[in-house]
């Protein structure tokens, strides 16, 4: 599991029934009391993915935390179990209540082995009835071998057998140490584990399982060098954050002053004693366009290099980061401008280039966009930007891009330019955009009383601009291995070909950084797409329904295909759980006069469905559907949203109670400033 982000361990202080003689939280950890935790009395930290943390947790008792866990809208939860004495009979009702995966420890495959390192207490029996059962529920295993001098030279045979009866999703190797009679560490030689730790990557190649050098203090690759190794494979390193608040031990090494890696290495030699003083890592490993098994070394440096740039950045934060970032294109003009939050002056959408007539490289670096950096740079951006862009106010898109490690080295090449643009103000750009927006088709299979692009279409002056051409679609194709997400929205884009072939080459076993951000009204998403679907990197799929009901969908689409939607949507979510990475999947509902008042059903569907939500106000004037353009209006629909959506929300996940309150804090601000003006 994930640990950064939308991921949360909850610790349980429980003690453990094993005695390791590595461990040292074998009597209990801090956390949750463990009544506690089975009665429900601590708060849920918002996240999509947890981790239960304990001695053991294979207890039928902690099924109701599981439980609340799985009731919070969580997609992942696993909990951490030993092979020691426990009831397996447990995990059943476990998977029962919601749990998605386990974390077994297994310090060995070998019986005299495990007993010698678990007090006498571990039990091969044990382990193989609860990887048989984590295989038989479908639960997802990531297999925790904790390596010390005992088991150094024989990591890759414990991973071997423990396949054999369930193939872990992930391997996971902590390097410990034995403790003497005083507790300090006795260290030993990591370089004895180098030999075993190889094939285990091999093995890890060949079966797709994940491996990782785990988060107890990790050496680093000066006294463990690895080949072939997964960009993530050391977890402490991912994700650094901008600010560089790392805990840091004195450099246990005279090589330390002189390594590229110093700013990141927090290794402090503790309980890894080298047989031989180890040499500075240097920088300037490179790899093929789509390298995503590195050197160790080279890990380290490029991670080093990043971790430097994202600290400037941050010291030199632009107002916004967009134009160098962010490139959008979809409607019928072709008009390339920076982001989607359509707050630009009219002047400057008049400017831009359009894609129909240019390449997208072309359209990045053109006059406007050029501008638009310089105006950030030096702190003006209201030529061109309206001053109510949500940018100014906290708002708009994350920048989460930023914290992510790249796992091929074209992507961090490109990464790196990127951040040194920004750093700079270039104005004219060599790196290409993280994230695109397209629209494959601008026509629709139904005609929403609220959207323009029926209109525009219609009225094209070129009938053959309203679909993406070959070239287009051959030019986001080059631009995939740069980009962190490729959003494609319309019309509805599973109208043209081109979409599904755009799918078929963003492919999870590819393209390892980015994905792609679907929008579409889900009437084209069939069991066959869906199918087709699981081999795409996909990172949202955000659904248009816009309505609660049958007569208001129709009503609001002029089509009846409210239950073939809501049909798909069941669908995919079921077969979710089959997509790597696990989709976001969002039903999206436009607020106008016609169905505000379903929106609470809209929310009870999206929670029985367990999709999340968004609530979007109404753009422009078309139908005179509107609500936030009037004061009454408004008005009406803040008292219906604190009477009817805040209390019906307030025990729900927290998408949303973040979607409500977002539309609050919209309303409530526009009618404080009296500002009704078009969004």
């Amino acid at each position: 599991m994930d640990l950064s982000g939308e991921s949360r361990l909850i610790r349980i202080a429980a003690g453990c029934s094993l005695g390791c003689s590595f461990c040292t939280v074998g009597q209990g950890r801090e956390g949750v009391c463990p009544d506690d935790a089975v009665a429900g009395r601590f708060e849920i930290p918002e996240a999509s993915r947890y981790l239960l943390l304990a001695g053991n947790l294979l207890d039928r008792r902690f099924a109701p935390t599981v439980s609340r866990l799985a009731d919070s809208g969580a997609d992942e939860i696993e909990a951490y179990v030993h092979c020691g004495p426990a009831d397996p009979a447990a995990l059943k009702d476990l998977a029962a209540a919601g749990l998605t995966g386990i974390q077994l420890v297994l310090p060995s495959a070998e019986r005299e082995m495990l007993a010698g390192l678990t007090g006498g207490r571990g039990s091969l029996k044990m382990a193989a009835m609860i990887l048989s059962g984590a295989r038989e529920l479908g639960l997802e295993v990531t297999l925790q071998i904790p390596v010390m001098k005992a088991n150094a030279e024989s990591i890759d045979d414990t991973v071997a057998r423990a396949s054999r009866l369930c193939m872990p999703a992930r391997v996971t190797l902590d390097f410990v140490s034995e403790s003497r009679r005083d507790g300090t560490p006795n260290k030993w030689d990591p370089a004895i584990a180098i030999e075993s730790a190889t094939r285990t990557i091999k093995f890890c190649q060949d079966n797709g399982v994940i491996f990782q050098i785990g988060r107890n203090e990790a050496p680093p690759p000066c006294i463990f060098p690895l080949k072939n190794v997964p960009a993530l494979a050391w977890g402490d390193l991912a994700g650094i954050p901008s600010d560089g608040n790392i805990a840091r031990s004195k450099a246990p090494f005279e090589a330390c002053a002189a390594c590229d890696a110093r700013e990141i290495c927090t290794f402090s030699g503790r309980h890894l004693e080298p047989s031989t003083p180890p040499r500075p890592l240097r920088g300037g490993q490179g790899g093929d366009q789509d390298q995503v098994w590195l050197d160790a070394a080279a890990i380290w440096v490029r991670r080093n290099e990043l971790r430097t740039l994202r600290q400037e950045l941050a010291r030199r934060h632009p107002i916004c980061m967009n134009p160098w970032t962010n490139l959008e294109t979809h409607s019928v003009r072709g008009v390339a401008i920076s982001c989607a939050t359509h707050r630009f002056q009219y002047g400057t959408v008049d400017q831009c280039v359009s894609w129909h007539d240019v390449s997208l490289a072309q359209a990045w670096n053109s006059d406007v966009m050029q501008s638009l950096r310089h105006q950030m740079k030096i702190g003006q951006p209201h030529l061109h930007c309206r001053p109510d862009c949500v940018v100014f106010h906290g708002g708009g898109p994350g920048d989460s891009w930023l914290t992510a490690d790249p796992l091929t080295d074209v992507f961090h090449r490109n990464l790196v330019t990127n951040l040194k643009e920004i750093i700079d103000g270039a104005e004219i750009l060599e790196s290409m955009p993280q994230n695109l927006v397209i629209a494959p088709s601008l026509h629709c299979n139904i005609a929403c009383i609220m959207c323009r692009f029926p209109g525009e279409v219609r009225d094209a002056p070129d009938p053959s601009k309203t679909m993406m051409s070959e070239r287009q679609f051959d030019e986001v194709i080059e631009m995939m291995p740069y980009l962190r997400v490729l959003n494609i929205t319309g019309g509805e884009p599973l109208i043209a070909d081109g979409t599904r072939r755009l799918l078929k080459a963003f492919k999870t076993d590819r393209f390892r950084d980015g994905g792609i951000a679907l929008t579409t009204n889900g009437i084209l998403l069939d069991k066959s797409l869906i199918s087709d679907m699981k081999k795409s990197r996909l990172l949202s799929i955000i659904i248009s329904v816009n309505a609660a009901s049958r007569e208001t969908y129709r009503h609001v689409t002029l089509v009846d295909a409210y239950d073939r939607v809501i049909d798909n949507v069941t669908e995919l979510m079921r077969a979710r759980r089959e997509f790597n990475p696990l989709p976001r999947v969002v039903l999206s509902f436009v607020i106008m006069k016609c169905n505000f008042r379903e929106i609470p059903d809209h929310i009870r569907t999206a929670a029985r469905l367990g999709t999340d939500i968004q609530l979007l106000p109404m753009v422009g004037k078309l139908g005179g559907e509107s609500m936030f353009m009037c004061r009454q209006d408004l008005q009406e629909l803040l008292d219906f949203v604190d009477r009817e959506v805040v209390p019906l929300v307030a025990g729900m996940k927290g998408n949303f109670r973040r979607e409500v309150t977002t539309l609050r804090s919209t309303m409530s601000r526009r009618i404080k400033d009296d500002d009704y003006s078009m969004f």
